[in-house]
């Protein structure tokens, strides 16, 4: 009915307003006056999922991957994950994988020390496969976060076809170097993830290794979104 249309309508308004939401995820499409009304019934059904529903599809999966570089090719052999809940921020989980490389005879010896690829600690490292599988099970419905998740993305897709195993990230993703400097008005030139934790006076410890830099990307986002500067 338009009664029950109309409460999904301020309910939703209300969830945005109330919690702040920094992305609106809540997936309903309306075509019609007959999917409206049953969209709108379904709503009215589960109102006390709502919430939850909300809070489900807007978990932030902040993420990095450090690579080996081959000539004009490179090769994962990290993968690091902050899970965090929205709008608190906090973290639900953390992971990270050392990646068996494939082709390490032709590695280039400056991207090897870069990434700190040392063979004596690399001792637990699972299969590029094996990594997709656990990443495509805990990233499920999140939005993919980073700083500059593009570039990670794009080396995470390579994977993707690879190894055959997909990665259902929500469709929107948060680029928090982006996002930082807009809000800080940093340099462009000048606002690496070193630079910036430097300036908000955030701890950097192992830098280039994948969790610690997903961890820096989360407390940089966390600090900046709860302050006015």
């Amino acid at each position: 009915t338009k009664k029950d249309f109309d409460f999904f309508k301020e309910c939703c308004l209300e969830y945005i307003k109330k919690y702040q939401l920094n992305n609106w995820t809540f997936r309903f499409h309306f075509e019609g006056d007959g999917k409206r009304e049953e969209q709108a019934a379904y709503v009215v059904r589960n109102r006390e999922n709502l919430q939850a529903d909300i809070y489900l599809d807007s978990r932030y999966s902040f993420t990095d991957r450090e690579d080996i570089r081959q000539s004009a090719k490179h090769e994962i052999i990290e993968i690091g994950l902050i899970k965090a809940s929205q709008p608190e921020l906090e973290i639900i989980e953390t992971w990270e994988a050392k990646i068996i490389p494939e082709h390490l005879e032709t590695a280039d010896p400056e991207s090897l020390k870069i990434s700190g690829y040392k063979q004596e600690t690399w001792g637990g490292a699972i299969s590029l496969k094996q990594a997709m599988e656990l990443l495509s099970e805990k990233s499920k419905g999140t939005i993919l976060a980073g700083f500059v998740p593009f570039a990670d993305y794009s080396f995470l897709d390579a994977a993707v076809t690879k190894t055959g195993i997909p990665l259902d990230f929500h469709r929107r993703t948060l680029d928090v170097h982006s996002y930082v400097v807009a809000k800080m008005g940093y340099d462009w030139n000048d606002s690496g993830l070193s630079a910036i934790c430097q300036k908000l006076g955030i701890k950097l410890e192992n830098h280039h290794t994948a969790l610690a830099d997903a961890m820096a990307c989360y407390e940089i986002y966390k600090k900046v979104s709860r302050e006015t500067y």
